[in-house]
């Protein structure tokens, strides 16, 4: 019988010991991933059963972690269960969901906004199919978005929003229609350069491309604008890049 090597069991020993210590690295940084996260992770059977939860719910949603395993996903959140359903349907469908944007509920009956990243984690064989997945708080984006549609449709001055490579309109507020008289969509995808006066069509698409182009705002740009009923009428722009 053949005595092993010294130094190739020492090798040995050493590679392993270095393995396993990458391993408890590896799954101290996932237990710490999960514990410091301040996005929820979740686990969820095919049907929305929790299994798992991170500790983030309890300062997001005010429900204990210790009461949430074994209840459901979509009753303790959702504020409309028809988006849930919609949830999983996709998954089990395509595999993955991606941005899914939902109004969520705390447990003291506020709400919050949530965009949902979620799949079905491979060698799932559940039927339908486990869900694992994060929910991140969005609530301050939507809120900001909200406001600016609400100062978009209440603005007495007149708003558009423009392709900044073709200039072509892409949504114009209420204004347009009281101003102008143009309603509704009818600006949409058209060339905001089409209504300009063609005296003023060179300062227009010089300002545009020296200045917008380059990252910088143009204020007070005057021009003439054509009507709905086909006169024109000064208008002083000011214009941001976005």
């Amino acid at each position: 019988m053949t005595e092993p090597d010294p130094d190739a069991l020492q090798q040995t020993i050493t590679r392993l010991k270095q393995e396993l210590a990458a391993v408890r690295q590896q799954a101290y940084a996932s237990s710490s991933l999960l514990e410091n996260s301040p996005d929820i992770l979740f686990s969820i059977s095919g049907t929305g059963i929790i299994h798992s939860v991170s500790p983030a719910i309890e300062a997001r949603t005010g429900h204990p972690r210790s009461e949430i395993n074994g209840r459901h996903l979509g009753d303790l959140l959702f504020v409309h269960s028809d988006e849930f359903v919609t949830l999983l349907k996709t998954i089990h469908e395509r595999g993955r969901l991606n941005h899914f944007t939902a109004r969520l509920r705390n447990r003291d009956g506020s709400f919050w906004w949530g965009s949902i990243n979620a799949q079905s984690p491979s060698g799932s064989t559940g039927s339908p199919p486990d869900v694992e997945g994060v929910i991140r708080d969005i609530t301050d984006i939507v809120e900001s978005n909200l406001e600016f549609q609400a100062l978009f449709s209440l603005s007495l001055d007149m708003i558009s929003i423009c392709d900044l490579d073709t200039m072509v309109i892409q949504q114009t507020n209420p204004a347009f229609e009281t101003t102008l008289g143009y309603g509704g969509t009818e600006l949409q995808e058209h060339d905001l350069l089409e209504y300009i006066h063609p005296d003023d069509v060179g300062e227009t698409v010089s300002a545009i491309q020296n200045r917008l182009k380059s990252g910088h705002q143009v204020y007070k740009l005057k021009n003439r604008f054509r009507t709905a009923r086909g006169n024109y009428r000064w208008l002083s722009w000011v214009m941001h890049p976005h």
